[in-house]
């Protein structure tokens, strides 16, 4: 509703449904491929690719898990989210028939105030998980996190332009957000909105980048 509120309603991926418990789902009524997600957590998703080959009991099983996956009770740091209702989405299945496994590239734009300053793009999650990091003008920046830096040559995506100027009109709201897109058969989607980037537990090589992404992270001053 705040991505359709901010005028982007057309690059938000297809969703199906939205469901408070996995009692709630009808499998029966949804395509052959598809994928589940929960609302508050990390790694909360479940890919179906084929429904007729899928194992519904433990697709069950997992998803009756995540309610009990709150980040605030797990780490104590995402407190925004601590009474947000839990609720599961089922969304169509982007698909990338141009990578192995069919995996789609994910490009995560760092706002602060309203101006990216940094992106790192997630590669081949499931199959050879690389991030890598690069800056506005799509340079690359030598920063490592808890994931190597691919060894590829990453060429700007397509609608990158686009990417920049939307991630920045829905980051003008906040200090601080983190964006996120995929690219996909020349369109674009919208992945995510967060503001803990790994519950802000990752560390970075050099050190130094968590100063520099300091010193951007600047508060609105209040006045009494």
């Amino acid at each position: 509703d705040y991505i359709k509120e901010k005028g982007y309603s057309d690059i938000l991926v297809p969703l199906y449904n939205a469901y408070d418990s996995v009692n709630d789902i009808d499998f029966s009524d949804l395509p052959s491929s598809f994928i589940l997600k929960g609302n508050n957590g990390c790694e909360t998703n479940i890919i179906v690719r084929d429904k007729s080959l899928a194992d519904m009991d433990e697709i069950k099983k997992e998803v009756s898990s995540w309610c009990f996956n709150n980040q605030v009770v797990l780490t104590g740091k995402e407190w925004c989210y601590k009474h947000i209702p839990f609720k599961i989405t089922c969304e169509e299945l982007l698909v990338n028939n141009e990578s192995e496994g069919n995996e789609i590239d994910d490009y995560k734009f760092l706002c602060f105030n309203g101006r990216v300053e940094f992106i790192w793009v997630d590669k081949n999650r499931f199959t050879g998980h690389t991030r890598t990091f690069f800056d506005r003008k799509w340079g690359r920046v030598n920063v490592t996190s808890d994931r190597p830096v691919s060894k590829e040559l990453i060429q700007k995506p397509w609608g990158f332009d686009k990417m920049l100027e939307i991630a920045e009109d829905i980051g003008k709201d906040f200090p601080f957000a983190r964006v996120d897109f995929y690219s996909l058969n020349n369109r674009i989607y919208f992945g995510e909105i967060t503001f803990y980037p790994w519950s802000g537990y990752v560390k970075f090589t050099p050190d130094s980048f968590d100063l520099t992404l300091g010193n951007k992270f600047i508060l609105p001053r209040k006045f009494k």
